[in-house]
């Protein structure tokens, strides 16, 4: 383990040096839960400058402390100012001080506690399956998931908060490694597990209601690249189209032909994100999207009639449900922000937040579709639709003989 880290937790107090964007973000880092350090708080040159800034805890003047060899100073600063800050606790007599890199982080978060079976095979890119609480929808998940996944890609599936005898035994079966906490936080664990597989430049991230269809890891993959080529934009994550989804579904119904069907039977179709619209509220608007008396198609069919549309940006909050980034992405973020709670959807508020004030674009490929089970409070009718019109969710049967043989 990385000696500052070591040092980080044999002591006594911490004190990030800066109170600016980078120091908060420090502190926040240092502060989470699972990583169990004494992080007393901010500490500046001069107090008096933020005394009308408010913060928890409260910003100390450098003065405030007295030298202690047990005491550890974080400096978080731009690395122009660092030189003279390490001058000046030199002089005051403080001898444990170390300027924060971001390539601390998976030091940091392989210091957290886990469990985690390892079948690593050293991929440039990895799949992580965040699952553990919907064991309804596992067999028609990972039969896709088995199914679709591409030879040059490697999974790890990770349960938060909880251990699954039966996540634990289709891990083995398939070769996958199985990464689990004792605590449920879901920034957390992408942390851990991002660290652990340190060789991984692509990620793919789904949740445990993501079905998968026919290309999807390639397809994203390749309009990544294209864009990343041939575009204008910097990119931030990439995501295919979704029908249950508050962004791809406009799309899938312009594209379908049945907007104004969708539109007489519910509301205006409004791209963008929110509790209260019927695409993330009512599941008369999942049944549909899933084609339940609809002219939707079913997934695997809906999937190959985008096959030859290209991408568009997406210009409002996306849910995450299934993603490709690259690595740097979460390096450049300073890894995901942990609070000690659930953080359930804090990693998807981040990342929309990073790519936007960073201007990096979030790109849906159009030329695939997956499947999203629902939202929320669309669930429990839903698992009654999942009950008794399977057909809806399973592979088409010809795919199905494929995959058994």
């Amino acid at each position: 383990m990385d000696s500052r880290i070591l040092k980080l937790k044999s002591a006594k107090n911490i004190y990030v040096y800066g109170a600016g964007v980078i120091g908060r973000r420090v502190f926040s880092i240092l502060s989470a839960y699972d990583l169990n350090l004494k992080v007393m708080g901010y500490v500046v040159s001069d107090a008096r400058v933020y005394q009308n800034i408010h913060t928890m805890p409260p910003i100390k003047g450098f003065d405030e402390i007295e030298p202690d060899k047990e005491t550890v100073f974080v400096i978080a600063l731009e690395q122009k100012q660092c030189s003279s800050v390490m001058e000046t606790l030199e002089a005051k007599g403080f001898t444990e001080f170390f300027v924060w890199e971001n390539k601390l982080l998976e030091s940091l978060w392989r210091s957290c506690e886990y469990q985690f079976v390892d079948r690593r095979k050293g991929k440039q890119k990895v799949c992580f399956i965040l699952a553990g609480y919907k064991e309804f929808l596992w067999e028609d998940i990972f039969a896709r998931v088995q199914y679709f996944l591409p030879s040059d890609v490697e999974v790890c599936i990770l349960s938060s908060g909880i251990r699954s005898e039966v996540l634990e035994r289709r891990s083995k079966e398939n070769g996958w490694s199985y990464l689990s906490t004792y605590r449920n936080n879901i920034t957390s664990i992408q942390n851990i597990a991002l660290a652990l597989y340190d060789r991984a430049e692509w990620v793919y991230k789904m949740d445990e209601d993501i079905f998968l269809t026919k290309g999807c890891f390639d397809k994203l993959l390749s309009i990544y690249k294209c864009v990343e080529s041939n575009g204008n934009y910097n990119i931030g994550y990439i995501a295919p189209l979704i029908p249950v989804n508050a962004y791809g579904y406009v799309t899938i119904l312009e594209k379908f032909g049945c907007l104004d069907d969708f539109e007489n039977r519910f509301e205006k179709a409004i791209r963008g994100g929110n509790p209260n619209r019927m695409i993330e509220s009512d599941h008369r608007v999942a049944e549909y999207m899933w084609g339940c008396n609809s002219p939707i198609l079913k997934l695997d069919e809906l999937n190959k009639w985008f096959e030859k549309e290209k991408y568009s940006i997406c210009g409002v909050r996306f849910s995450i449900g299934f993603i490709l980034f690259k690595r740097k992405l979460w390096e450049a973020m300073g890894g995901f922000m942990v609070s000690g709670n659930l953080d359930l959807g804090l990693d998807e508020v981040e990342m929309c937040q990073w790519c936007v004030t960073e201007s990096m674009a979030m790109v849906i490929a159009e030329n695939t579709v997956v499947g999203h089970f629902s939202f929320g409070r669309q669930m429990e009718r839903m698992k009654k639709l999942h009950a008794i019109h399977h057909e809806l969710f399973e592979l088409e049967p010809e795919l199905l003989n494929d995959f058994k043989e």
